[in-house]
């Protein structure tokens, strides 16, 4: 048995055995029982599924180093466990660690408790991050330095994401320059003949859900320079129908969207706008790096946040944060490769004086 944290095995520590691990468990839902008056039974509104403990117990020996099991266990990231080889889980260490007797210099017993996220990933298709390096290689050569690059390649898998659409589109009726904004049912409507003025705008939703700072997250629904989109809270606006936007704080959960119009513009619109946040879904790194995309290339982040997200639809309704299984998702994956094997001879690098290398400098 053992485990790997971050990618380090527990194998490689010093008199650690590990003694135990958790069951291969569901994550307890989280529900929202309703009652009604006069009617027998109730209902139970599915909230998504809640985080949640796995213990497991060590054995220590051999002359171990505390310190070092300690700064093993104290950590937080990714756990994959023995009898799960295949799954990643997201954990924290909150409780510290319990000592069944006495302390780590007399008594070689402890149990560990993770606190895990209740969606778990596949160990074999887990985004990678490479880093630039120098190795020497002398073969066939006395000596040379070799380039070592690194690439992305994309890898069609399944697996389960933390499903979210945090709109709410709810407006009373609500006039302002020449313009009345409704919302029910998940449908915006805006309907009048515009009078001018950049005050005129409209908040879809009170749900008051704040989204936290730094999450990369979709906005959908809108229309591309006679509509502007952002979020309640933050003072970012989009000009974009559709945008992938990097939250502040402050932000919350609803739409306000503004006219960008030509005074006396007869409107009569429909709107079905959504919230998605992708740092949720996908975690920081895929999240990021679609971020990066839209902010590259406009409608670039958009395209790949609805394909891995698997958003053919133009509206979902409101969703929390259920645990939705996916296929058909693409995992980007860093490998290396030897640069000079595909660039040295065309000249792709080039050496410290900015030419490009040559057989001569190869050797």
């Amino acid at each position: 048995m053992h485990v790997i944290l971050n990618g380090v095995n527990s194998r490689t520590i010093q008199g650690l055995e590990i003694t135990s691990l958790p069951p291969v468990s569901a994550p307890p839902k989280r529900t929202n029982q309703i009652l009604i008056d006069g009617r027998d039974g109730d209902i139970l509104e599915d909230l998504g599924y809640s985080a949640y403990e796995k213990a497991f117990t060590i054995l220590l020996h051999n002359n171990y180093d505390p310190n070092e099991v300690i700064g093993f266990f104290s950590q937080s990231g990714t756990a994959i466990f023995s009898n799960e080889p295949d799954m990643v889980y997201t954990y924290e260490m909150v409780n510290g660690i319990d000592i069944s007797k006495g302390n780590f210099n007399s008594v070689k017993v402890a149990t560990i408790t993770f606190h895990v996220q209740p969606y778990k990933l596949s160990a074999t298709e887990q985004p990678a991050t490479g880093e630039v390096s120098t190795l020497v290689d002398r073969t066939p050569y006395i000596i040379r330095r070799t380039p070592f690059g690194t690439r992305q390649k994309g890898t069609i898998i399944g697996g389960s994401l933390v499903w979210n659409q945090l709109s709410q589109t709810t407006r009373a009726s609500f006039t302002a320059h020449g313009l009345t904004y409704v919302g029910e049912d998940g449908k915006a409507t805006v309907t009048g003949t515009f009078t001018g003025g950049t005050s005129s705008a409209a908040r879809y939703g009170n749900s008051n859900k704040a989204i936290p700072a730094g999450h990369k997250v979709a906005l959908l629904g809108g229309k591309s320079d006679t509509w502007f989109l952002r979020l309640q809270g933050m003072t970012y606006t989009s000009t974009k129908g559709n945008d992938i936007i990097e939250t502040t704080d402050g932000a919350l959960a609803d739409i306000v969207v503004r006219p960008n119009l030509a005074t006396n513009t007869e409107v009569n619109e429909e709107f079905y706008f959504q919230i998605i946040d992708l740092t949720l879904m996908f975690g920081s790194t895929i999240a990021d790096y679609i971020y990066a995309q839209e902010q590259a290339t406009t409608g670039a982040g958009v395209a790949l946040a609805k394909a891995w997200a698997g958003i053919v639809n133009d509206y979902y309704p409101y969703d929390a944060g259920s645990i939705k299984s996916v296929t058909g998702l693409t995992a980007h994956k860093t490998t290396g490769y030897n640069q000079w094997d595909e660039e040295w001879e065309v000249g792709g690098l080039t050496n410290a004086a900015g030419a490009p290398y040559n057989a001569t400098d190869r050797i």
